[in-house]
Parts: structure tokens; sequence; C-alpha cells
């Protein structure tokens, strides 16, 4: 019999290309396949990375894939298939623990009700605000009455980020513990960027969501038309979205590459590499913006290029790039875009500065440290 050390509550299969599943497919890697176990619902077939094998067993929650149509059903029915899923692999797989991660209410309340069926410990991973994000309808009602229980059941909480731990302590007296993004890859050595008078290559990795559509839309106005620009999109966001939303232009393209090498190969040819994390116009998007930390930004800093951060100075993804010196921060409208944007170009030393500096950063997301403390945590050192 196999005898994995806990079981992983997911909300989608870690397959999935973007979003909290790329931060348990990365922690995952560190663990062996005796350590863990995972359920999670399946992943529609364009968002999924391609050439992943799993070392560990992956079971699938019987439902429609993430993101198909009545998905907010599809998650409350999720929870009650999952149960049964995840009882019958806590008993085949002799898991000593249960982790579950929020980013979906349906795998929190499913790793909530499998701890209080089994009384096994439970671990609560908020890669996100939970209650904050959701203050109506049925979805504030259970996220009232779940999160306080799973903050009293939880054996400890572990949080994406240290201002995420700032606001649990400060709010609800939660003393909760950081584990970062892992990444488990060297960096690449950097490739040369174009020379002044050639066209200046900016890269954008990721989904394309309300969080990162207006610094796009910015950045668009003071691209359109330049071609001395070209603006690449690494994304599963479909062209037809993207020109709904104001951001196709003449001077861009649109690609998803489902693999990891290749993806890190495209964006290295890049000259500067651009992450959005939009101000939101209501107080509770606020508040999410200014605790969390765009995933994507491993892969940026493992390319070793400049990386241009749009984003409101008091959140905590400015004050790492900040703290770091391995971004350029910003807060502005197109003209401010345009200016950073050439202000990176045309400066050697700003642009080495930058990239000599993603090194320290890059140790800070060091995967076997981050999965080591999390051994220590659960006791199974």
């Amino acid at each position: 019999m196999n005898n994995a050390r806990f079981l992983v509550v997911s909300y989608s299969k870690p397959e999935r290309a973007s979003g909290t599943p790329v931060v348990i497919r990365k922690f995952l890697e560190n663990f062996s396949g005796d350590e863990v176990v995972l359920i999670g619902r399946p992943v529609l077939e364009n968002e999924r990375v391609r050439g992943i094998k799993f070392h560990y067993p992956v079971i699938t929650i019987p439902t429609p894939p993430v993101g198909f149509r009545g998905e907010r059903i599809w998650r409350l029915l999720s929870t009650v298939v999952g149960l049964y899923v995840g009882l019958m692999a806590l008993r085949r797989q002799n898991a000593k623990a249960i982790l579950a991660f929020y980013r979906d209410e349906s795998s929190l309340l499913t790793g909530y009700l499998l701890h209080k069926i089994t009384n096994l410990p439970f671990f609560a991973y908020f890669c996100d605000l939970y209650l904050e994000n959701y203050q109506t309808g049925y979805q504030g009602l259970l996220a009232r009455w779940l999160q306080p229980r799973v903050f009293q059941s939880a054996t400890k909480v572990l949080v994406l980020t240290e201002s995420i731990k700032d606001y649990y302590l400060e709010e609800y007296g939660i003393d909760a513990e950081v584990l970062p993004h892992c990444n488990n890859l060297p960096q690449i050595n950097p490739i040369p960027t174009t020379g002044v008078g050639s066209k200046i290559r900016i890269g954008y990795l990721g989904t394309v969501n309300e969080d990162r559509a207006s610094s796009l839309r910015m950045l668009c106005e003071h691209l359109r038309d330049k071609d001395q620009y070209h603006l690449s999109y690494f994304s599963p966001t479909s062209r037809d979205h993207l020109s709904q939303l104001g951001l196709l232009i003449d001077n861009s393209d649109v690609k998803f590459i489902p693999t990891d090498d290749l993806l890190l190969k495209e964006l290295c040819t890049c000259d500067l590499l651009f992450l959005p994390l939009s101000a939101p116009k209501d107080d509770v998007r606020e508040l999410q913006m200014l605790t969390g930390f765009p995933t994507k930004a491993i892969e940026y800093l493992l390319c070793r290029k400049p990386i241009l951060v749009h984003t409101c100075m008091h959140y905590f993804a400015a004050q790492f790039f900040t703290n770091y010196e391995c971004g350029y921060v910003i807060d502005g409208d197109p003209d401010e875009i345009g200016q950073a944007i050439e202000n990176i170009a045309h400066n050697d030393d700003l642009k080495k500065r930058l990239t000599d500096n993603t090194q320290k950063a890059i140790s800070y997301f060091d995967g076997k440290r981050i999965a080591d403390n999390f051994r220590r945590l659960a006791n199974f050192s």
C-alpha cells in the first residue's frame, strides 16, 4: 500500500497553465511520490500545460472542467463528489494529514469537511483572501460560515505572502505561516537584448483578467502605431477576447505555449517583460491586490530580463520588486509607461542592475527550503 503522507485538495488538477494550480504544481515538485496524493477537477484542454508527468498520485474529481459553463454550480457540486473521492484517497493512500489550497471555495470546503469527518490534521493554504472577496449572495454566506471554522480547525494557516500574514494577524489574530510560491528551476543565462534602433519586444505572460486589463490598456495606448515596439502576449486568452478589451494592436501577437521549457525560451527573446497589477475600482479588489503576488513573476525572474512593474506603490508586489531592486516599478499613465520603457531600453547600467538583482530575488522562492518548512510544520521531517 502506498504510504502518502498528506492529501492535497485542489480546485483543479495542477496541470492548469495559470493561477493557483501553478503554485500547487511547483510546491509539490519538492515532495516524493510517497509523501503526497492530490485530488482536483479536470482542466480545459486549451488551458492545460503539456508534457507534465506527475510523480505522485493525481485523482480526478469527476465533474466538468474548471471554467466550464455553469462554473459556480459545479464548484458546489464538486464538493459532494470531492468528499467521496477524498475519503477513498485518504483510506487507500494512508494519508496522515489534509492540505487544502484556497483559490476556490470548493477545495477549502472539501478539505474542511474531510477534516471534520476524519479528524486528521488540517492545513489551510490561502493563496488569496477569501471572505473579503465574497461579501454578498450565497458565496458571501458560505464565506462567513466557512472561514472562521477553517481558522479555528486548522493545525496551521498558511499564506502566500507576508502581506496576507500581516493582514490576518491584524484582522483576525491569526499567526499564519508564509509559504511563498516555489521556484525549482535554475535561472537562464540572459540572451543579449536588442540594440538601440532595433525593434523593442515587450512580453506579457498570463491570462488577461480584470487585474491586468487596465494596465495593459495603457501599455497598448502607448505602443499603438509605433513600429519600433512589438508586444507579445504569451497567454491562453483568445484573440477575440483581447480585441474586445481593446488590447489587440497591429504590432502585437498572441500565442499560448503549453510547455514550460519552450515558454521560458520565448520569454528570453523579449527585451523587457511587463508585469501589470492594476488598481481596482472597489475596496474588495483593492485589498486583494494589496496583499497578493502574481505567480508569473517567477518566470520573469528566471529569464533575467528587465521587468517593468505597473502597479500601485503600496502594494506588496511593488514593495517586493523595489526592495530587491529587480524591477522598474511605476504607477502612471501611458506616457509614463513609455518613458519607463525608453529608460530601460537605452540605459545599459539600469538593465544590468535590474537583471543582476533577479538572482537574489529568486532565492526567496527556493522550493526545497519552502517544502522543508512545511514538513517541519506538519511534523513530517
